[in-house]
């Protein structure tokens, strides 16, 4: 089975190298992109309430507005959304304000290739694809949280 990824990173080099490492892999299409906030709403719109892919592969620090809050945004529009956080910051407040605002994993850039894929087929599946997301009730506090040991 196909899964289909849409991404959102406002840099466009990193977003095109993304793209052609997904498309590679065969069991994977990107079915479409944006570079920041307004856009991915915009495409969202379109298709609302149905998500715009399988799995939304969402950076957390887009200029605007942030991940974040484009989780949010995205699935107040579609609820059934699979948000996949992306992000250079190895930071627990990020993975839990992620968390709390809808996303089902949160994976760094830097990581390599198999652990983006689990990530994305865990996601598309609709588990977490990391044991420390775990939606808490509010994001004031997260900055509190630990990650569980051996995460």
């Amino acid at each position: 089975m196909t899964v289909s990824v849409f991404l959102v990173d406002d840099h466009a080099p990193f977003r095109g190298y993304l793209k052609r490492l997904l498309e590679a892999q065969g069991d994977l299409c990107v079915a479409g992109e944006a570079a920041d906030a307004s856009g991915a709403l915009d495409a969202a719109r379109r298709c609302a309430p149905l998500p715009l892919a399988d799995v939304l592969l969402v950076d957390v620090a887009l200029r605007g507005v942030s991940g974040i809050e484009l989780t949010r945004q995205l699935l107040q529009l579609a609820p059934a959304s699979r948000v996949l956080a992306l992000s250079l910051h190895d930071d627990t407040a990020f993975v839990q304000a992620m968390a709390a605002a809808g996303a089902l994993g949160y994976i760094l850039k830097s990581d390599p290739l198999p652990g983006l894929l689990l990530a994305i087929a865990n996601v598309a599946a609709g588990a977490r694809a990391r044991p420390d997301v775990d939606r808490p009730e509010a994001v004031p506090g997260a900055a509190a949280h630990t990650r569980k040991p051996g995460t």
